[in-house]
């Protein structure tokens, strides 16, 4: 029995680190995963003796610019507030030089965060993962399935309205909360 290897998406903190040189890096993500221990181990064995230079940022409030299809419908909003968020960013941390899209949602707003920041380079850590999972990619078919959940705060239908917005042909089946 062959068995796959268990792959996954971390943030590319070397990489960053080589990237920016003698300046900081800030890794973007959730609250949740900015705030845990484990990513914060995962930070300091990554950065070694330059942990100090490697800072871990709440990003939430980008990724709801994504969430909501602001980033979509609202682009004039998604910038100002891109642009306010990179501000106190660099307010806090007036050293960094690049940052880690660490989060799924946040590689939909690189166009407003490069135009924020020109020059600023931006690491996706799906492109890791993707020349990771690439040797065990194999020709086949199937069927994509796409399951959206809906609330109170966000409806299938403002989904679907994101979804033909991108041009993606997706059927979906709605997962109420």
């Amino acid at each position: 029995m062959i068995v796959p290897p268990v792959l996954g998406v971390r943030p590319p903190i070397a990489s960053a680190l080589a990237v920016a040189g003698a300046k900081d890096v800030a890794v973007l993500g959730v609250r949740s995963i900015i705030q845990s221990p484990e990513l914060r181990a995962y930070a300091d064995v990554e950065a070694g003796r330059h942990k100090a230079r490697v800072h871990l940022v709440d990003a939430s409030p980008l990724v709801d610019l994504v969430e909501s299809g602001t980033f979509l419908f609202a682009p004039e909003k998604t910038q100002d507030a891109v642009n306010a968020f990179l501000d106190d960013l660099d307010g806090r941390y007036p050293n960094v030089a690049t940052a880690t899209l660490s989060s799924t949602h946040l590689p939909w707003l690189r166009s407003y965060l490069e135009k924020a920041r020109p020059g600023r380079p931006l690491l996706d850590p799906l492109e890791d993962a993707i020349a990771e999972i690439k040797p065990h990619a194999v020709l086949g078919t199937g069927k994509v399935l796409g399951l959206v959940t809906e609330g109170e705060r966000y409806k299938a239908a403002d989904f679907r309205l994101m979804l033909d917005r991108l041009g993606v042909s997706l059927p979906l089946h709605t997962v109420r909360l």
